[in-house]
């Protein structure tokens, strides 16, 4: 499955990265890690087949580095890694979640056209479905990851209520999670695609909530030591 293509403005031009049963694969060269796929993304250089493939890429990787670090690889954000001529051994097998999104991606891929919808909606519905809230899923980790960075930053004090967002992360996302459902950022409020961000009185301690097709809570998360949030 075509995953993006090198742009215009890098020497590799039209090259693509592609996914091979459970690895990413750089034609004409060889295996690399998700991590990898992503460091080319953040420099700016990958067209994406298709949008919502950057979040998939980034939920791989997350279980690519704590696969590594269940094996004792070494630190999540550097074992397995490589540079931009480097490679990587596959990863192995993914498990049942990942395997799941990628049939979804691929089933949205292949039988994109209004025909073949209406031939199998109920099939094209469930994909889409557990594809958009994996994606939901995988954004909400990005942010909570943004504010324990932001934390770290601030003497252990988080960001305040209405500050969640691509302004107040600045500098500690690297890049923002997209909404499946409404094309837009994933944003603070609550609703389909969205996440609600609550911060204890003494700013001490957070709940993130993540919701998914319907507005159904889908993912919870949380930091700090307030258990009144």
């Amino acid at each position: 499955m075509l995953v993006a293509t090198f742009g215009p403005a890098t020497a590799w031009e039209g090259r693509e990265i592609i996914w091979d049963v459970d690895h990413f694969i750089l034609v004409g060269h060889g295996a690399i890690p998700a991590e990898g796929v992503l460091d080319y993304d953040r420099l700016g250089q990958l067209v994406w087949a298709r949008p919502e493939l950057r979040s998939w890429v980034w939920a791989v990787s997350r279980w690519e580095s704590g696969r590594r670090a269940a094996a004792g690889g070494g630190s999540p954000s550097t074992a397995g890694t490589t540079g931009a001529a480097g490679s990587s051994a596959s990863p192995g097998r993914l498990p049942t979640w990942a395997i799941v999104v990628i049939a979804a991606v691929i089933a949205l891929v292949v039988l994109g056209g209004v025909a073949a919808a209406l031939v199998i909606p109920g099939v094209v519905r469930t994909t889409e479905s557990i594809a958009d809230d994996v994606m939901v899923r995988a954004g909400a980790e990005t942010i909570h990851a943004g504010i324990e960075s932001y934390a770290l930053a601030h003497g252990g004090r988080y960001p305040s209520e209405g500050a969640v967002d691509p302004v107040g992360l600045a500098g500690y996302v690297s890049w923002w999670p997209e909404n499946p459902y409404s094309g837009g950022p994933m944003a603070d409020g609550g609703g389909e695609g969205n996440f609600r961000y609550d911060l204890s009185p003494d700013g001490g301690a957070y709940r993130l909530t993540a919701y998914g097709r319907g507005g159904r809570v889908i993912l919870e998360l949380s930091g700090g030591t307030d258990t009144s949030v």
